[in-house]
């Protein structure tokens, strides 16, 4: 009887933390890195990725992405080439990628002394969108030349370097994340999403062009109790997603409020059945 209590106990712990960590956007971890420090592209992507993990999010690295010679792209590809990355991705479907860039600038050429700084980006994958941005440097001195047929500098002190770089900024920017995604409803009430079945909802917006859609798009991934959305249909001034979520239709209700009076629009929230569907009055703003 012990034994099976102590079963039950264990399925229904995982079972609340799997649901917890859903009602966290899933992010995408992509990065570039200069000549010179090419080599640690995977390890800084692999300590940024941690650094989220330990906030609950579910994160994915390049291995995700479909096709070939995934890392050679990745050295050279563009923001704009790395969120098509990102959205190529089906399952799982990633809501906000991380860009980041690590560069190094040697003061002697040759050596492992320099400028050494690590920048990035969340970006929304589906609107494209900016949230967060953070650009971070170091000055590395070390004197002793060590090269690897893999990395420019592989003497341990410079290894740690990139490191403790890698670190400050993960731990930053998964902090900037989490602030946003836990703003639109209190701590004491994540519990009421762990044992929630998810709901599938319609939204739609009716008289809004396509920038105030786009804008208020990334604060539905940030609701309480997000699954999953995707757009059904876009015309001039109506557009439609079939949004998922195990928020009750009273929160949702609300949360849609907060976003046209965060987006300084006046409109109002009309429910039926399944269906919400939020006007847009005239063009006053508030």
């Amino acid at each position: 009887m012990h034994k099976c209590l102590c079963w039950l106990f264990f399925l229904v712990h995982a079972f609340c933390q799997h649901a917890k960590a859903a009602d966290t956007p899933n992010l995408l971890v992509l990065g570039t890195a200069t000549k010179p420090v090419a080599g640690f592209q995977g390890d800084v992507a692999e300590r940024l990725g941690s650094q989220f993990s330990r906030r609950g999010f579910d994160t994915y690295d390049f291995k995700v992405i479909p096709g070939l010679n995934k890392r050679r792209l990745l050295l050279t590809a563009s923001n704009a080439q790395l969120l098509n990355m990102a959205r190529s991705i089906e399952s799982p479907p990633i809501d906000i990628v991380l860009v980041f860039k690590l560069d190094f600038e040697p003061s002697v050429r040759g050596q492992c002394t320099g400028q050494l700084s690590l920048n990035g980006k969340l970006i929304n994958v589906n609107s494209g969108r900016v949230l967060e941005h953070l650009n971070i440097e170091n000055t590395v001195s070390v004197t002793t030349r060590n090269h690897s047929h893999k990395r420019y500098c592989s003497t341990p002190s410079f290894v740690r370097q990139v490191n403790h770089l890698s670190d400050d900024f993960g731990y930053l920017m998964s902090q900037k994340l989490e602030k946003q995604a836990s703003g639109n409803y209190d701590k004491d009430e994540k519990s009421e999403f762990e044992n929630a079945l998810v709901t599938e909802y319609v939204l739609r917006f009716v008289d809004f062009n396509k920038e105030e859609v786009l804008a208020m798009e990334e604060y539905l991934v940030l609701f309480g109790g997000y699954k999953s959305h995707r757009l059904v249909t876009a015309h001039y001034s109506n557009m439609e997603y079939w949004y998922r979520s195990r928020s009750g239709t009273a929160r949702l209700d609300r949360n849609l409020s907060k976003v046209l009076q965060k987006s300084g629009i006046y409109g109002h929230v009309a429910f039926d059945r399944n269906t919400y569907t939020v006007y847009k009055i005239s063009n006053i703003k508030l």
